[in-house]
């Protein structure tokens, strides 16, 4: 067993083309603590990917780091921002420039998380998994005028805490992973992936508990109607319109492999001292929101961010010196 005090920093990094269909960025000023009266941005934007899919990409940036150096993501923002990138809503509301399309962008150097907070409506800690961003840049059509693929993927590096054999409703099993992803301070970032297919069989019968993987997948957040004309049979009267609905959201893994052993992840203790931080972590929410104010009705898309969510920058801010070192362009 390694004598690290510190798990290692696990990969996690997302990635999504499509085109932009809501810009829910805003600027804001830090009212109190040591960050009062600098700018930051946040709130959210999502990105269509297919006539069925999109996905919610979460932002926070401060205008400079605790150091005073400039931060160029939130210099990225500000062209999102002040519209020059144009979304699907602007022009259906006619904010955009008569003629105009909604712009394709990639967001870059966000992750996955876990949005931890509690509910003082319903008195109940909630946790809603969310993928961030950090750049968003336009994407333009290639020398032969075609475009990049749309879609998303995501990679992540972790744990395994917890294997679930599932079925499908055709009979065929797959497979919902739990697994603990660390950040740069070795803080737990937990995860629940799906894994079909011949990747759920592999994982069925070759991970246990506490093995450390690599995987790599793609973000699903499907929503799809149909309507299907029902013709009387043996009767009367206009036919009936049947109505089906399918709806997916999860994060699908697609490909993986045991990590090697560079990582300090046989460190048993250290897992098992950053579970207990976390729970702690967790526990101390109830206080702090119910010593601040209520928290509004919560979100039901889990993929997206939650409107009790939206927080103040509170005093004493948050530590933005580390902040290159937990995020980083892909």
């Amino acid at each position: 067993m390694t004598n690290t005090q510190q798990l290692t920093q696990g990969k996690n990094t997302v990635q999504v083309v499509g085109v932009l269909a809501k810009n829910n960025l805003k600027q804001g000023t830090v009212k109190q603590g040591k960050n009062k009266g600098k700018k930051y941005i946040n709130g959210s934007i999502e990105v269509k990917v297919s006539d069925h899919e999109s996905h919610t990409l979460n932002f926070f940036e401060m205008e400079t780091f605790n150091s005073g150096a400039e931060n160029n993501a939130y210099n990225n923002l500000l062209t999102t921002l002040n519209k020059h990138n144009i979304s699907i809503a602007d022009i259906a509301s006619g904010e955009a420039p008569e003629g105009a399309k909604p712009t394709v962008v990639r967001v870059s150097g966000g992750q996955l998380e876990s949005n931890d907070y509690y509910n003082t409506k319903t008195n109940q800690l909630q946790s809603f998994p969310q993928a961030t961003g950090r750049y968003i840049s336009k994407v333009e059509p290639k020398a032969d005028g075609t475009m990049e693929k749309f879609g998303s993927r995501f990679q992540v590096e972790g744990v395994v805490d917890k294997i679930q054999e599932l079925e499908e409703a055709d009979g065929s099993m797959y497979v919902k992973l739990s697994v603990l992803n660390f950040d740069f301070r070795g803080n737990v970032v937990p995860l629940e992936l799906t894994v079909r297919g011949a990747g759920a069989e592999f994982l069925a019968g070759n991970a246990s508990k506490g093995d450390a993987f690599a995987f790599h997948g793609e973000l699903r957040n499907v929503f799809e109607r149909k309507e299907e004309i029902v013709e009387m049979e043996g009767g009367f009267g206009e036919p009936t319109v049947k109505v089906s609905q399918i709806s997916i959201r999860e994060w699908l893994v697609k490909g993986g492999k045991p990590l090697t052993n560079e990582h300090n992840y046989d460190n048993t203790e250290l897992i098992e001292k950053a579970k207990a931080e976390r729970e702690k972590y967790l526990a101390s929410l109830e206080e702090k929101a119910k010593a601040t104010k209520p928290t509004p009705k919560a979100d039901n898309n889990l993929f997206s961010e939650p409107e009790d969510n939206k927080k103040e920058v509170e005093a004493g801010g948050l530590d933005m010196s580390d902040m290159e070192s937990l995020f980083g362009d892909m």
